[in-house]
């Protein structure tokens, strides 16, 4: 709790600028108004910055005044018109050009409003008969008065678009990093691969983005955006630069829904750099500095270099490590990194540090479902021995509810000893309640402690609010097999892309059925080699049946200790010996696993790139250029909203505006300028929406008053008004509550 507050403490100076950078978006809307009424010849009342009691105010005649001199102002007419004596008018002389206006700075500085004679958005019976009234002005004036705050918003979005690509913006590279397997893009073909010699599917590594959809993109989040925008069943044309391939390959690949985010995705992360992630967050920091040492880097610091690999000293990505890991045979990789400590003098000599990379053994996955209301998951295996599901690391949430990193699941709910598919869907299946845990928790020493946390809550997203990982590389605990997995789960075979619902569920019987082990059974040997994780259990598996591997030995047989589980009512463990018949089909499987590097591309940076603009014109037209990009993505979005592809709960409303916002303005100013940028051409875009209490609703009823030559009637508009109201006040209390359970993590 303690550091939640820091947290806060330290985010708060971000906040305040970036509600202060809000409200001033909302002025210079408001300013746009108040220039276009005063052009117009219609009588300001008022310009206001902020909302509430006036706190300072300043009228032209009056000066300075603590308040509003709205009162004085009125009296002053009063005098006028009752008719003054001599004296009087001789003491009302000064004011006789007092301004109507008046120019406020009210007690809430956050936004602001214009006031003019006989217009109010949300009451039409309020109207004026004055010569400078509002509605004495002709309509196609009027037309432009309304128009006025969104043409100012596109303009302050333009110049600060040009203020951030002068000063640069460091963006991630449109180039493909991570690809998951169970997404259209790990499957898809080049409408041109025959012709180019490229035999495998799928987008790879490395491959860099030259054009979407006929459109150079400016950096990766360009794709995220094609990816969640395209239309339903419409496919996004991807123009691919890889290396070794004499011309770009052509992609037509359609996003499939992401269970999860709920969104329309390809499949793809941002590619690795060669420098290690640097969390801000100490118990962050602290465990990736134990993933650091456990890989076989125990001196290499977080936010290092990777600066070479074996004899290697041209490393540019991380995922030259993969490659490594795959020629090594298992053998150590010998890695070198540099930095340089915060405060330095960047000429001089960087530190370095040295680590061996230790490969782990590649191991089989599947795809399963557990059942029809959850999206599916890949779990890997070794022959059908699957692990544990356990904790990788928790929120502040899941550690009130007694939850610890390294816990392992010896039951969830009533799954005991749950695989990652099913532990996850079995606490789904009781999102907004709370469900029972046993987990078992290891001291510095290893022994095992097991403890029973009864009511742990879930929130109604069907989440405790811990990273779900796996015991593979810890711990060598096996559970069931499950009963659905899906038919493209072979490991022959390259992953199906095809919506989960479509596809068949099977019952595939590896190797590992046949030994009937009771879930949470620990493998403590493979003949007489002792086993404690599963690339120890692949390695001793690899071994003891080479020999009747390369003989061509119909069945292998291995001989196995095994450790049968317990609960703490249960009794003390029995220790058995069994004897594992595996198949030929198994064997030849089992010798093609390959090795993966320990030191994870998901630990580097990713790779970023400078937007900047070489020369002001430059700059001007990149600023153009993006105001027109956002423009058209915030329009196609609620055209995605009523087609079904793009969802309510994506949007953000002020909560989630203002905490987006926060993280943004850590990372600089220029981040916040083009942050801001962003909110104001979205305000502008959203303000000219064809909602009757909005910018856009009026301007549709001056355009029917311009064709027909009479306005609106003022029932028509007062009904439209209250709608538009409802409409808006609705819309705003679901993106609101939407952004405060998910800061919550409810």
């Amino acid at each position: 709790m303690l550091q939640q507050i820091l947290q806060a403490l330290a985010n708060a100076p971000n906040f305040l600028l970036v509600v202060l950078g809000f409200s001033l978006i909302i002025v210079v809307h408001e300013l746009g108004h108040f220039l276009a009424a005063r052009w117009a010849g219609i009588r300001v009342l008022a310009f206001a910055v902020g909302f509430g009691p006036a706190m300072v105010s300043y009228r032209k005649g009056l000066g300075w005044r603590r308040g509003s001199s709205e009162a004085e102002y009125k009296k002053l007419l009063n005098t006028v018109a009752a008719g003054a004596t001599t004296i009087e008018r001789d003491r009302l002389t000064p004011y006789a050009h007092v301004s109507p206006t008046e120019y406020r700075l009210n007690a809430l500085p956050f936004g602001g409003y214009v006031k003019m004679l006989g217009q109010d958005d949300s009451d039409a019976t309020i109207r004026s008969d004055a010569p400078d009234g509002y509605q004495a002005c002709k309509v196609w004036k009027r037309m432009v008065v309304i128009s006025a705050g969104v043409v100012m918003n596109i303009l302050l979005a333009g110049f600060l678009f040009v203020i951030v690509f002068m000063a640069g913006l460091k963006v991630e590279a449109p180039r493909v990093g991570y690809v998951d397997p169970d997404f259209p893009a790990a499957a898809a073909v080049a409408v041109n691969a025959k012709q180019l010699g490229v035999t495998e599917p799928g987008l790879k590594p490395g491959d860099f983005v030259q054009r979407i959809d006929n459109a150079a993109p400016a950096n990766f989040n360009d794709l995220f955006l094609a990816s969640a925008m395209a239309g339903p069943g419409k496919s996004v044309r991807l123009q691919i630069q890889r290396d070794g391939v004499a011309e770009p390959l052509i992609f037509d690949i359609t996003p499939k829904r992401d269970d999860v985010t709920k969104m329309l995705q390809l499949g793809i992360g941002p590619a690795a750099s060669a420098t290690l992630m640097s969390p801000a967050d100490p118990e962050q920091l602290a465990a990736f500095k134990k993933l650091l040492a456990r890989a076989g880097a125990p001196d290499v610091p977080p936010g290092a270099t990777l600066v070479r690999i074996a004899d290697d000293t041209r490393v540019t990505s991380a995922y030259e490590l993969m490659d490594a890991a795959r020629a090594s045979a298992g053998a150590p990789v010998p890695v070198e990194f540099e930095w340089r400590e915060s405060g330095t003098d960047p000429a001089s000599p960087a530190r370095r540090a040295t680590g061996q990379m230790l490969p782990q053994r590649e191991l089989d996955s599947a795809l399963f479902r557990t059942d029809a209301t959850n999206p599916p998951a890949r779990i890997a295996h070794i022959l059908g021995l699957m692990p544990v599901m356990s904790v990788a690391g928790v929120t502040s949430t899941a550690e009130a509810a007694g939850l610890r990193a390294g816990d392992i699941f010896a039951q969830i709910g009533a799954v005991e000893w749950p695989s990652l598919a099913e532990g996850i869907a079995e606490i789904r299946r009781n999102k907004g309640s709370k469900i029972r845990v046993v987990v078992v928790r290891k001291d510095e020493v290893g022994a095992e402690t097991e403890v029973t946390l009864e009511n742990v809550p879930v929130n109604r997203k069907g989440q405790i609010g811990f990273t779900p990982d796996d015991t593979a590389q810890t711990d060598i605990r096996v559970t069931a097999w499950p009963a659905a997995q899906l038919a493209d789960a072979d490991p022959a075979k390259k992953p199906s892309t095809s919506e989960p619902s479509s596809v068949p569920l099977v019952r595939r019987e590896p190797a590992a059925i046949d030994l009937n082990l009771l879930r949470g059974s620990r493998i403590t040997k493979v003949g007489d080699r002792a086993v404690t994780d599963f690339d120890e259990l692949a390695a001793a598996l690899i071994d003891t049946t080479r020999a009747a591997f390369e003989s061509d030995q119909p069945i292998a047989s291995v001989p196995l200790t095994v450790v049968l589980p317990t609960l703490a009512s249960s009794g003390a463990p029995s220790e058995q010996s069994l004897t594992w018949s595996i198949p030929r089909s198994e064997l030849q499987h089992l010798h093609s696993l390959g090795w993966l590097s320990s030191i994870s591309p998901a630990w580097f940076e990713s790779e970023m790139f400078v937007q900047q603009a070489k020369n002001p014109i430059q700059a001007v037209r990149m600023g153009v250029e993006q105001t027109h990009s956002v423009m058209m993505s915030t329009y196609i979005t609620f055209a995605r909203l009523f087609q079904g592809t793009v969802k309510v709960e994506h949007l953000k409303g002020p909560v989630g505006i203002a905490d987006v916002g926060t993280k943004v303005a850590s990372k600089g100013y220029i981040w916040l300028l083009f942050f801001l940028a962003l909110i104001s051409v979205n305000l502008a875009v959203v303000n000219f929406l064809p909602i009757p209490i909005a910018d856009g609703g009026h301007f549709l009823f001056l355009l029917y008053e311009q064709i027909t030559g009479k306005p609106v009637s003022v029932a028509v508009q007062n009904v439209a008004a209250i709608a538009g109201l409802a409409l808006v006040v609705g819309m705003f209390l679901l993106v609101t509550y939407n952004d405060i359970a998910n800061l919550i993590g409810y």
